[in-house]
């Protein structure tokens, strides 16, 4: 199935615009006391382990993450819309990501109609759509089944994949989300971990502006 991609220049443009505007804000339009308790969270989990000690440590932690985020929809040939890739980017917060809001979220999910008509998102490969900006960050060989990423742009970042997705309209300006996921994989201080969580969030489907929080149980 061919899928018609933005322009490489076009996407690459629309991602340093959204991060440029969300880093340049004291305040993010989209904030609230719930991203600063994360953030409140992430100071925290850094300062426990100081950064690179974090590899040496054995066992668990619990993990949490809270983002900004802009959807760039693309059309797929043969799906009529709003079927297609749903790919975005985020900046925000996340525990044992260091402190403030440093964070990039990349994330991709593919939406068709069921038998019945009705819209399902699953996760789609994160690299179909932002490989060239992950190599850039230094995030290579990533497999297939991931469809999220987030990453501290200092090479350590989580693997994430999507596992379910359920998506339920509250308005015209707003659909609601929550889906499980895994934890498979990483990069840097990251690359064995390993564990499950849920992400929630909301996204204007007219705007493509949204926001999402992820609680997990991380392994190593």
């Amino acid at each position: 199935m061919k899928k018609n991609y933005l322009k490489l220049s076009g996407l690459s443009l629309a991602i340093a615009l959204f991060i440029s505007s969300c880093m340049s804000e004291v305040e993010s339009p989209l904030a609230n006391e719930n991203s600063k308790l994360t953030e409140e969270v992430a100071i925290a989990g850094s300062e426990e382990l100081g950064g690179e000690n974090l590899r040496k440590i054995p066992g668990s932690f619990n993990y949490s993450e809270n983002f900004d985020n802009q959807i760039i929809p693309i059309a797929i040939d043969g799906l009529a819309s709003p079927q297609g890739l749903y790919p975005g980017i985020g900046v925000g917060s996340a525990t044992r990501f260091g402190k403030g809001n440093e964070s990039l979220s990349f994330f991709n999910q593919i939406a068709k109609f069921d038998s019945n008509f009705q819209l399902k998102t699953t996760g789609a490969p994160v690299t179909d759509v932002f490989s060239v900006e992950l190599a850039k960050l230094g995030l290579v060989g990533i497999p297939k089944n991931v469809s999220s990423i987030t990453t501290d742009r200092k090479g350590n970042s989580i693997w994430f994949e999507n596992i379910e997705n359920v998506t339920t309209p509250e308005s015209p300006e707003k659909i609601n989300f929550k889906a499980t996921i895994k934890v498979v994989g990483g990069s840097g201080k990251f690359a064995k971990a390993y564990g499950e969580g849920i992400v929630e969030g909301f996204y204007n489907p007219n705007t493509g502006v949204g926001k999402s929080s992820v609680k997990a149980r991380i392994n190593f």
